[in-house]
């Protein structure tokens, strides 16, 4: 099995010996380093969470308990230790979404890490230092976070809602004496909720997710008192581009991963279920480009840029690829790890049959011929998809010009459907950490090179195996067709 220099290091998915505990620990959410230890915190039950805001039942293949504690487990960096239980929370906390060692490099350092209150309205942070266990630290309005960054010798937190939207920013700042933390408060032209920080060319960068299209804004100076001004706007040209994702320096360059929501109704009502991500790249002088990215599918008209085609589609030509969940530089490289839910439509498939046809009250409104002709297309495709093309995307470049797949079906696993986090250590190492429901978390280690070869200054092309591309081609067009039945029946919100 190909796996392109990355080596697995969780015998059991999931670290718990326990197996239902195991399949719980489904995300590697929050990868961070302290001491001599890597520490991965969980998130538990995710895709469990979507289902029921959806007012779906759950699919079998997603539930094992109901344990919505979440954990952090660690390991030795140096490979001299199993994997080792480090904390539980006491109540519900659903999963720690970000960890961040702070102040980074010294000898002082703490690990920060958040988790959600109960009730899903506080973001809860912990804290940890090499000495001392993990200890609640303060709650801060939101419900958990997606995004910690260091700028400039101090912590910045955004906080966001556990599941729902409501586009407010929120923005906290480590006070001096890290006794506790204030909001920061942002203009009102800032709209959106913060999904990604980075300290970059003596300034802060937000990536504010929202309908529309994502914005991204700085400070002016070096802190937000300087003001703010307006880098991206308005999805970088598409309005499906909702959510700014994750954001890396490379190349002198920010490159940002972009994502959309499957099935989210847009502004204009109506509702795209699938597109391929894009990757933007901002210059210092502000100025942007689309470095993967097609036509766009709903064009907007940015103030700050106009959008332009990319050698590569979006989704690197995989309308599948929703999210480019990490995007991080590493050894001269930049590496693109890719949310595939296609692995995701046989449960979702069983738990929307199962509503129809028990009598429960769905929001998807499908008409019978509809239905029919989505699960034979989709039935035709799996045959010839369940191998290779289950799974997420991971795939590197040396110049960001010209990009290499790594894989195309989560490391050789195609239950691992995303790339939740994409750590490169100080010890010179690149951890992966996995989201996979079905089975539990995986974390991996980049320690050999990838045997691929060396990229060239050439028009790429990306292409699907003939049979495959006709039949993926028929299921798309069934989904082309249950938008434009959304459009007909359904005028929800973001």
């Amino acid at each position: 099995m190909f796996t392109g220099g990355f080596r697995k290091i969780t015998p059991i998915n999931g670290f718990s010996p326990e197996v239902s505990d195991a399949r719980q620990n489904d995300y590697a959410w929050a990868v961070d380093e302290l001491g001599e230890y890597l520490y991965v915190g969980t998130g538990r039950n995710i895709p469990n969470l979507a289902f029921e805001g959806l007012g779906l039942p759950i699919p079998k293949a997603f539930l094992p308990n109901d344990d919505y504690r979440a954990e952090i487990w660690r390991i030795r960096k140096d490979g001299t230790s199993d994997w080792e239980f480090d904390f539980k929370t006491a109540e519900t906390s659903f999963g720690f979404r970000f960890m961040i060692q702070y102040p980074r490099g010294a000898a002082d350092a703490k690990l920060y890490t958040a988790a959600t209150s109960p009730d899903g309205s506080l973001a809860v942070i912990y804290k940890r230092t090499k000495e001392t266990s993990w200890v609640a630290f303060a709650g801060l309005e939101g419900g958990t976070s997606r995004s910690m960054e260091e700028h400039l010798g101090r912590l910045y937190v955004a906080t966001v809602p556990l599941t729902s939207t409501d586009e407010i920013p929120r923005l906290f700042l480590l006070n001096e004496s890290e006794s506790g933390f204030d909001r920061i408060s942002l203009p009102p032209e800032i709209t959106g909720e913060i999904t990604s920080m980075i300290s970059f060319n003596g300034r802060l960068y937000l990536g504010l997710s929202k309908q529309g299209g994502f914005d991204v804004w700085r400070t002016v100076g070096s802190d937000p008192s300087s003001g703010w001004q307006l880098v991206v706007d308005q999805g970088a040209g598409d309005a499906i581009n909702v959510v700014a994702f994750d954001m890396t320096i490379y190349d002198e360059a920010i490159y940002l991963g972009t994502g959309m929501i499957p099935f989210l109704p847009l502004l204009n009502g109506s509702t795209v279920i699938t597109k391929g991500f894009d990757i933007i790249r901002i210059e210092p002088d502000d100025s942007w480009r689309v470095i993967v990215g097609g036509i766009a599918k709903e064009a907007t008209d940015p103030v700050t840029g106009r959008r332009n085609l990319a050698l590569y589609p979006s989704g690197f030509g995989n309308p599948f690829n929703a999210y480019c969940w990490q995007i991080q530089s590493y050894d001269g490289m930049i590496y693109a790890g890719s949310f595939d839910w296609t692995v995701v439509i046989p449960p979702a498939i069983q738990s929307l049959l199962e509503a129809l046809f028990g009598g429960q009250e769905t929001p998807l409104l499908l008409e019978p011929g509809m239905m029919e002709d989505m699960v034979l297309s989709f039935l035709k495709a799996k045959e010839l998809i369940s191998n290779p093309f289950f799974g997420f995307d991971l795939w590197k470049s040396n110049n960001a010009k010209v990009w290499t797949p790594i894989t195309f079906n989560g490391l050789g696993n195609p239950k691992n459907y995303g790339v939740r986090n994409l750590f490169p250590s100080v010890d010179g190492s690149l951890y992966l950490g996995t989201a996979n429901p079905f089975q539990g978390c995986e974390v991996w280690i980049k320690e050999e090179e990838d045997g691929l070869e060396p990229e060239v200054e050439a028009e790429p092309e990306v292409q699907r195996e003939p049979d495959l591309r006709k039949v993926m081609n028929g299921f798309v067009r069934s989904l082309s067709n249950l938008e434009n039945h959304f459009q007909r029946k359904t005028k929800r919100k973001y």
